[in-house]
């Protein structure tokens, strides 16, 4: 079975973080507009949630790319050549990364195994599963495993509670500007 990413790749990749940095940043201007103390707290409460999403937007368009996993490895679809990564190359498969928290996050090694090298995709909402991972990634993840002896195993929980620990000065900034308003 050939597995894809998500056909909404080139939106989230080159329109959503334009449409996102233009918007928000008109949205900011558009409240500094206002003098009176509530929408200045509602504007400052909105800053921050903006520059926290900002900084995953920002990264989201370098590493994401257009992905098929088939039983020879992972096919990296680009405009100008497609390339081919074996599953022995793959050295994990992270979810929830600290560069982009919405993708999944493959780190691979080169074919002459000097140079380490990631990349992320977007899961396929054909693949998903109830309270289980998505079926491609695990399909990724257990072809990683099996060819890769040095595979090693990305910890989700640890993941989270990074990204929710260095977000937690962010929501603590908009908790006090909208307890203001």
């Amino acid at each position: 079975m050939i597995y894809t990413s998500s056909p909404q790749t080139y939106f989230f990749k080159y329109i959503y973080p334009i449409m996102m940095l233009i918007g928000g940043t008109v949205a900011y201007l558009f409240l500094s507009s206002s003098g009176d103390e509530i929408s200045t707290n509602f504007k400052n409460a909105f800053g921050i949630a903006f520059v926290w999403s900002a900084i995953f937007v920002i990264q989201m368009p370098f590493g994401l790319k257009e992905i098929e996993v088939d039983e020879k490895g992972i096919r990296v679809k680009s405009d100008s050549r497609d390339k081919t990564i074996p599953f022995k190359n793959v050295n994990s498969v992270v979810k929830f990364g600290l560069s982009n928290p919405m993708m999944v996050i493959v780190k691979y090694s080169t074919s002459d195994g000097n140079e380490k090298r990631k990349l992320s995709y977007m899961r396929n909402s054909k693949y998903q599963r109830i309270m289980k991972e998505d079926e491609m990634t695990e399909y990724l993840t257990n072809q990683a495993k099996a060819n890769n002896p040095n595979f090693e195993e990305s910890n989700t929980f640890k993941n989270l509670l990074i990204l929710f620990l260095l977000g937690l000065p962010f929501f603590i900034g908009m908790f006090y500007f909208m307890t203001k308003t």
